[in-house]
């Protein structure tokens, strides 16, 4: 593939920034008190996905710019997967940092603290329910090796949308 060398180091420069602007994100969340878990936890996604995109998407229009405009989709799904993948295990590795070394007990305190909130609208059962599938997912977030192998999966996602949409040749 032509280019192969280029498109790898600066789409793993562009993750590295990625991955570094992810965990001020995280560290700003953690510091603020903000709770992850509920009506937060929408914007947080948003905001994450919604900067991937879009930074995805500009990183790739500048890439394809500064090759000539000119550029094939496997060679934008290979950008677009190693910039975000640097990322996601950048973040993952963060994120079991900070809650599983640093502050092991910051998971379940907002889950308990989303528990109180739920309360007043679910009923015993659907609350024991909640709590159990939330528990799975804190103990998948302290869990090193589950946070890598999902890390993967936005990253093919996100790169095959995005390849679709900036494939093209500017000179047309």
């Amino acid at each position: 593939m032509e280019h192969l060398n280029k498109i790898i180091s600066d789409s793993a420069q562009k993750g590295l920034i990625l991955g570094l602007a992810l965990i001020v994100f995280t560290t700003l969340i953690y510091v603020s008190g903000i709770a992850l878990f509920g009506f937060a936890s929408i914007f947080i996604m948003v905001v994450v996905f919604g900067g991937e995109i879009a930074y995805t998407l500009i990183m790739e229009k500048k890439f394809r710019n500064s090759i000539g405009g000119k550029i094939s989709f496997l060679q934008l799904l290979v950008y677009g997967f190693v910039l975000l993948i640097v990322a996601a295990l950048i973040s993952s590795i963060f994120n079991y940092v900070l809650y599983s070394l640093i502050d092991p007990t910051y998971l379940d305190l907002q889950v308990e603290q989303f528990m109180e909130n739920m309360s007043e609208y679910v009923s015993e059962d659907q609350l024991y329910e909640m709590s159990s599938k939330m528990e799975e997912s804190v103990h998948d977030m302290k869990n090193l090796g589950a946070i890598l192998l999902k890390a993967w999966i936005g990253p093919v996602v996100i790169a095959l949308i995005m390849a679709l949409i900036v494939k093209k040749d500017i000179n047309e």
